[in-house]
């Protein structure tokens, strides 16, 4: 999937992995409900997500990105 943000003027491909998502939610002990209401996202979305089920859009990957290189949550 290649992302294009307009913030930043840059374009890169990424490789959405699911499994991430979940593993910073459990390390983080957060619930796909909690993570859902932090990031913006329905329940139901994220947890498609997770599972595989469907892909975020570029926008929200974005987010999904910031999200997991995000260090100041990490106790």
């Amino acid at each position: 999937m290649t992302v294009a943000s307009r913030d930043w003027g840059v374009c890169f491909t990424v490789r959405f992995l699911p499994e991430k998502i979940t593993e910073r939610r459990e390390m983080l002990g957060q619930t796909i409900a909690e993570l859902a209401d932090t990031l913006g996202f329905s329940a139901r979305t994220l947890r498609a997500w997770e599972e595989g089920i469907n892909k975020p859009k570029n926008e929200n990957l974005l987010k999904i990105l910031a999200w997991l290189e995000d260090t100041s949550t990490v106790s």
